[in-house]
């Protein structure tokens, strides 16, 4: 399925418009987040791919960066901060 696209002014940005039939053939839709990545044979955008912390691949993202940067946690929670009051 291959389309030409000019570039155009979308708002205050410059943008490229989607096909209907590509969209639904890809099951993207407005607000669905694309990745953009260079490639040797030009840009590819394909839909992002978001992770839930809450989600067993993220629950070990979390918990690789509470690893990596414990020192960092640890000084932080050692800081003394200004009582706030309500």
């Amino acid at each position: 399925m291959r389309t030409i696209r000019q570039i155009t002014h979308i708002g205050n940005s410059l943008g490229v418009t989607i096909p209907r039939e590509i969209l639904i053939a890809y099951g993207l839709d407005k607000g669905v987040l694309v990745e953009l990545r260079p490639t040797n044979e030009g840009l590819l955008i394909q839909p992002a791919k978001v992770v839930s912390a809450v989600s067993p691949e993220g629950r070990n993202l979390v918990k690789g960066i509470v690893r990596r940067y414990k020192r960092a946690f640890d000084a932080l929670s050692k800081e003394e901060r200004p009582a706030i009051r309500r």
